[in-house]
């Protein structure tokens, strides 16, 4: 993602329930400010499985095992080439391919539907726009002066996780 390697967990779905003609519905997962693709996203992840769909989770980079350092540019295309990863998986297929958000990641999931536009959209607990975020991140860095660890704790692997993928 612009030159910086992105982490990413792949979970393949358990059934074929919803499979077509495009192949399984896939979910791409977009994690919130406080958080990484580990910090609890799998739960989602797990149900979204057995429900018969393909799950994509992401870190923006500065997040988890990604390079870089967070950014509100960096948010936009990091959201973008996650997106553009998983049409390039999909033989360059979006069809059936859905967003995921939470918090932040509502956020960068709205954004990344104006130029790939999903099948589906969910948010949940999302900010109006990106600018408040980083408005609200200099307030609790400049309020919590360990606040810049948050930013990049990693939780253990998942265990479900099938592949674990980096692009650029």
């Amino acid at each position: 993602s612009g030159g910086l390697s992105c982490h990413a967990w792949h979970y393949e779905a358990d059934s074929d329930a919803y499979e077509g003609a495009d192949g399984k519905p896939v979910v791409v997962m977009a994690h919130g400010l406080g958080g990484t693709k580990d910090s609890g996203l799998e739960p989602f992840a797990l149900a979204l499985t057995e429900a018969g769909c393909d799950v994509m989770a992401f870190d923006y980079r500065g997040f988890g095992r990604s390079e870089g350092q967070p950014s509100l540019d960096g948010l936009e295309v990091d959201g973008l080439a996650a997106m553009d990863h998983v049409i390039e998986v999909r033989g360059g297929d979006s069809l059936g391919v859905q967003y995921l958000g939470l918090s932040l990641g509502g956020a960068v999931a709205i954004r990344t539907a104006r130029d790939h536009p999903p099948m589906s959209l969910i948010t949940e607990d999302t900010f109006a726009n990106l600018d408040g975020v980083f408005l609200e991140l200099a307030t609790t860095l400049v309020a919590a002066p360990d606040a810049d660890r948050a930013l990049t704790h990693c939780f253990p692997p998942a265990p479900r996780a099938s592949t674990a993928r980096s692009w650029r």
